[in-house]
Order: C-alpha cells, then structure tokens, then sequence
C-alpha cells in the first residue's frame, strides 16, 4: 500500500494511499477539501467514483430540517504497520467535535469508515452524510433503492448502490441493531448516496460507521451480486436441532419467470415471477443443462438482497426474506432456491442463507419446507466436488476430510438418533468412513439416495 504523496496542506491535491484496487484522495478547491474515491479499471487507469465534501455533505439536522455543515481543521494519514491505509479528519459540526476515518481494506476493493460525533447536538436532530457519483458513475443507469429508506426496512434493504457499465459503487451501513432511526438513499437525480443517523436525546457519543464498496471492473449489470456474498457473512442464527417433517403443499409460483429482456433494477416482475424464473433454472442446471445456472444465480442473488440478516427492532426474524404480501408465496420456497444453488455451484454463502430462511418460517411451513428438502439432502449433505458439508439441523461439529474419490467425516457423539446421508458428487464411486468406521467404496447412485448412520 502506497503512502501519503503530500505533507503541506496547501496543496490543491494529496492521494493519501491506495491498496491496489482503490485510492483515497483530498483534493482542495477555494480552500474546501473534498474527499476522493477512485477505483482501477481493467486497463490499469484510476476512475473516481466517489466524491465527499465534509463541509457540505458532512451534516447536523435539527428537528426542523435545517442544516449546518461540518467545519474541518486538520488531517492526518492512518498508519498500520508503517504503511499508509487511511486518512483522520478532525473539526466541529455544530457545538460537538468531530472525528472522520477512513481505512482501506488491505487487499480488498472495500473502504471502512467511522464518523464519531462527541458533545453537544440538537434535540432529535440526525447526523447525515452524503457521497456523490463522480467521474465513471456520473451518470449511472442503475440505482437501488430510488426512495430513502428507514428504520426496520433497512432490515430487508441492507444496502444503496449504483452502477454505470463496468463502474460500481455501494454504500452499506453498519448494522448496529441499537441504532434504530438509520437511513440513506439514493438520490432521484442519481446524484448520489447518503445515509444519517436520529441522534439519541441524553447521549454524549454518535458513531455513524459505513463499508464503502467500489469496483472499476463489474460485470455490467451484476455489480450487486458482489453485495449478496458481502452481506452473507453475517452471523446467521443456527438452525433448530429438529425439524418435524409435516406433509402439504407449498403455494405455487407463477407458470412463467423473468422474460427475456428483464434487467434486474431496472425490467423486473413481482419477488413471485422472479422465483419462479430462478426455480427452473436451478432444475435445467440440475438436468445437465449448466449455461442457465449462472442467469439463475443472478436473479436470486436480486432475491438475496431482501433477505434480513440481522436482528433490528421491528424488522422480520434474521432469515426472513422480504417483508409484506408480495413476499408470502415466495418465503416458503427461498430455502429450497438457496440450497439447491448451494447443491449445484458449491457457493457456501447460499448454504448460510438457505438454513438460515429455513430456520426463519413459522413452524408449520418450516416442517412442509423440510419435508421437501429432505429426500434431496438428508441430515447431512456432502458435496466432495466443492468439499463441502450441508447440515439442515444444527446437531454439532462436522469434520471432514477429502481425498481423490474419498470422504473422512467425524461426527459428533453421542447422537440420539440415526441420521440420513447424502453424498452427490461427480465421481461414480466413494471410499467413505464415518468416525473411523469404513464404509468400504460406495456408488455414488446409493449415496446420493442416502445411507443410514446409525446412532
């Protein structure tokens, strides 16, 4: 990571670092700084993205609406391990002094940041910061969401990005599950992203923090797709340690699924049309036929991007997918969606989710949902292709070992009951052993119906 290119303040631009992929910029224009994102395109060129000016999008709201922008007197490089990551402004906003870091990600197109509020402030007044779109995103053609969002939907609506051919940029603020009254949005005019936070009568401190995402080389269209795995590494509540398996019909999604000439954002039918899009391109994928499995992946990765991870007061339970009526056929059918792209691209973040959505149903569709999953990945799914193992319940540690055309588990014991198998792999054939006991080499058609593991 490069350092500082400038010390004197007087300079009309100082590149504070970069790590590669992303660099961090003041520039100085009448005596204003201006804080600069840039990301490095495919030709190896610096496009700016992001664009912040602390005096006019670093703000103090009252509870009138009135606004007074932040008055910053100095900076200073962030240095870890002698090596420049970032860059510390400080100043007042209002009567409360104030402290602004930014750090990038050491090897990741991804930059942290941290606005700490300290003192005095107006009685229900919000702590807001905005970034424009510059340069590559000036004019985006994507932008989500297109209205501010508040309070618990930012529980199903974690994040606000845009994107502009290969240009991409998101801001995703930092769930904190105390900081009900968190917002931003995307601008209607495209003209950029912002997010605030209602400042708590009788608190001293306000920390309004962030992860800034910005890529100069997204797949046109898919930049989001990298948000969906982002967000998945969420600490997702584990699953119940049974399910009763009850027998009944799921509700049934609409015969067709995304026409040809939807764009996700952009052309796209109801949250019911699009799972349905999804389903019979995991079930063409499943019959051998591979090149429709990643237009799949993209429209429920779209579906992905509602789906609560973490607690918030009055939000849906973590692993709730959407929220309102326009959700209720899908819910029921987003864990199947999930651990079928688990099934068929490895893609662990899906396994996560898919338990997870699970797990979230109320217990009467959760035991339809598990009867449906069951014959396809039993107690415990392995996957030796990807070297991975599905548990639909939670009945402890699972240690695997792969080998050529060989699996090695060690299960938990005791278990108060036997559990049902499924190993589906390429290989015809599996040399298998289960806590030390050898199954001797299985054909890969007997393992995928399932074996019994006695308890």
């Amino acid at each position: 990571m490069t350092a500082s290119t400038c010390e004197r303040r007087g300079h009309q631009e100082c590149e504070i670092c970069d790590n590669g992929l992303l660099r961090l910029r003041i520039t100085r224009e009448t005596g204003a700084q201006t804080l600069m994102l840039d990301a490095r395109d495919a030709h190896g060129h610096w496009i700016p993205l992001l664009a912040s000016a602390p005096a006019v999008d670093l703000l103090l709201r009252d509870a009138g609406g009135a606004e007074q922008g932040a008055a910053v007197y100095a900076f200073a490089p962030v240095l870890e391990a002698g090596a420049t990551r970032g860059v510390t402004l400080q100043g007042r906003l209002g009567d409360a002094e104030l402290e602004m870091t930014l750090l990038l990600g050491a090897d990741h197109a991804w930059c942290r940041q941290w606005i700490e509020l300290t003192g005095p402030a107006p009685p229900g007044g919000a702590l807001a910061q905005r970034w424009f779109l510059t340069g590559g995103l000036a004019e985006a053609t994507l932008r989500w969401p297109t209205e501010a969002i508040t309070g618990a939907a930012l529980a199903t609506s974690p994040a606000a990005f845009a994107q502009d051919t290969h240009c991409f940029a998101a801001l995703l603020p930092d769930p904190d599950p105390h900081a009900d009254g968190q917002l931003r949005h995307l601008a209607d005019d495209g003209g950029g992203m912002e997010q605030a936070l209602t400042l708590a009568p009788g608190s001293s401190a306000r920390c309004l923090s962030s992860l800034l995402v910005l890529d100069a080389r997204a797949l046109i269209g898919r930049g989001f797709q990298q948000l969906t795995r982002l967000l998945a590494r969420a600490d997702l509540p584990a699953p119940p340690a049974a399910f009763a398996p009850a027998a009944g019909d799921l509700p049934p999604l609409p015969a067709r699924g995304p026409a040809r000439d939807w764009q996700p954002f952009l052309r796209e039918g109801t949250p019911a049309e699009i799972a349905a899009g999804v389903l019979r391109g995991l079930s063409l994928a499943a019959e051998g036929d591979w090149a429709v499995l990643d237009d799949a992946l993209v429209w429920l990765d779209r579906l992905c991007l509602h789906q609560c991870l973490r607690p918030m007061p009055g939000a849906p339970s973590p692993g709730a997918v959407g929220a309102g009526p326009a959700w209720a056929t899908v819910a029921p059918w987003m864990p199947i969606l999930l651990l079928e792209a688990f099934r068929l691209s490895g893609i662990t973040e899906y396994a996560h989710r898919g338990r997870a959505a699970l797990a979230a149903l109320p217990a009467a569709q959760a035991s339809r949902v598990y009867a449906a999953l069951y014959p396809r990945f039993g107690d415990l799914c392995v996957l030796p292709d990807y070297e991975e193992v599905l548990a639909l319940t939670d009945f402890g540690l699972v240690l695997p070992t792969f080998g050529d055309r060989r699996i090695d588990l060690r299960l938990p014991e005791p278990r108060t009951r036997p559990l049902r198998l499924v190993v589906d792999g390429r290989a015809s054939r599996y040399g298998l052993s289960i806590n030390e006991r050898s199954y001797g080499d299985v054909a890969t058609d007997v393992l995928r119906r399932g074996i019994e593991v006695p308890a």
